[in-house]
């Protein structure tokens, strides 16, 4: 039996088997949807071959149009809402998936689609959205994979094309199962993420010189990430003992407002809305920022906390391959930024923070579940991140932090009233 394996073209309603005699054949004449040349739809009246209607096998009519049912309009009704599944990926991708979806995204989200889409639409672009099967996308990983591509990144555009096509659906140009969900690809282990130990972060810090090492300890007290950290403005944090309104929204006593991240050389939100927070800075955290501030060129309140001799903020990738990897090599130890980010979480669970507040510090809830912060929140963290300080602060600075307290209670003796008074180090 003749039989196309899929079609070349939609259809509009479910449609009952109309057959008929031609010669020795039974045939069955269906409706279905094409493009012209100008790339307008039409109806066309494509008829298919079903099986003899004479001679060995030939079939009755009752055969004849279940036959028809299940191996023709059985695919055809698939299609009964989704006309638009004549278009092809590559059209699809332009006229739909990038302006609604892509244009829309962060600049990372726009990175990752800009690289899926640019191993896809080579490969699989010319195919009909409705032509598009599992075993298409199989193949396509497979040659991607035979050509060096890492498990990693084939997931990723695995990815891609699952979005394209739930993109599809929701927009009824197709109509099915995602064929890409239906690709299985080689299962691989990540590698086990690394945290430091109390010591490890101590040292770490010791081999750190302004202002990376500022940056560093806020990301080990305050889980903020590199992105964030680049994005943060002196606007944006509090170093005094009282609640100040800088940019028209409260910052609590020694806190700082994550609102902007500043990636691949642009400023822009957070990654999420659980990633806009208010996390605590300990004391000593506090006295490196305000000789920090004190000792650079740009203190404007939109200017960068961390920030280069130019004004602009620090470029991350330069200090991971031009100042961690020496220190990685002189301590035999792994620095990157992500590390910092993971022992943050883990120093913070050493010392028995709840779960809850965890989650807050490290903005990993749920968009539903995102609260607004209020003062006791933040100094409730604020005390972890205080015993947090204490255990990774270099011995030197301990000293110093021992003096300035003494120096504090002493006066606070004397006056009968609480002194508070950053300590330059």
């Amino acid at each position: 039996m003749l039989f196309p394996r899929r079609t070349d073209l939609s259809r509009r309603r479910y449609q009952s088997p109309q057959i008929f005699r031609e010669g020795n054949y039974w045939k069955v004449r269906v409706y279905e949807d094409a493009l012209d040349a100008n790339g307008k739809r039409y109806r066309a009246r494509p008829q298919y071959i079903v099986g003899p209607c004479v001679g060995p096998g030939a079939m009755t009519e009752r055969q004849t149009k279940k036959e028809a049912q299940d191996r023709v309009l059985k695919m055809l009704n698939n299609y009964v809402a989704c006309p638009s599944s004549v278009m092809s990926l590559e059209a699809f991708v332009a006229q739909k998936f990038q302006p609604e979806v892509v244009d829309k995204c962060k600049k990372a989200g726009r990175e990752h689609y800009k690289y899926g889409l640019g191993k896809i639409l080579p490969g699989l672009g010319s195919l009909k959205l409705r032509d598009v099967e599992a075993i298409d996308i199989r193949k396509f990983l497979d040659e991607l994979e035979r050509k060096g591509l890492s498990p990693k990144t084939l997931k990723h555009i695995r990815t891609t094309l699952t979005t394209v096509f739930n993109h599809a659906k929701n927009e009824n140009y197709f109509s099915g199962d995602n064929p890409a969900s239906k690709v299985r690809l080689v299962e691989t282990q990540s590698p086990e993420r690394y945290a430091y130990s109390f010591e490890e972060a101590q040292l770490i810090l010791s081999n750190l010189r302004s202002p990376v090492a500022e940056m560093v300890l806020a990301s080990m007290l305050t889980s903020m990430n590199v992105a964030e950290l680049c994005g943060l403005l002196w606007k944006r944090i509090n170093l005094t003992p009282k609640t100040v309104f800088p940019a028209g929204e409260a910052i609590p006593p020694c806190a700082a407002l994550v609102r902007e991240n500043f990636y691949r050389n642009t400023r822009g939100t957070v990654k999420s809305k659980a990633r806009r927070r208010t996390v605590g800075l300990a004391l000593y955290l506090v006295e490196r920022l305000v000789t920090l501030r004190d000792s650079s060129a740009f203190t404007k309140p939109d200017d960068p906390v961390f920030s280069s001799r130019n004004g602009t903020p620090l470029d991350a990738h330069n200090v991971n391959s031009r100042l961690f990897k020496k220190i990685s090599g002189k301590l035999e130890l792994p620095v990157t930024w992500h590390i910092f980010r993971h022992s943050a979480a883990t120093f913070c669970e050493a010392l028995g923070m709840p779960l809850s507040d965890r989650e807050k510090l490290l903005g990993h809830s749920k968009a539903q579940m995102t609260q607004h912060y209020t003062h006791s929140d933040v100094q409730r963290r604020l005390a972890y991140q205080e015993q947090l300080a204490d255990r990774i602060m270099p011995a030197r600075d301990r000293r110093m932090r021992d003096l300035m307290k003494a120096d504090i209670a002493g006066r606070r003796s004397q006056t009968g009233r609480q002194i508070w008074q950053p300590c330059n180090i």
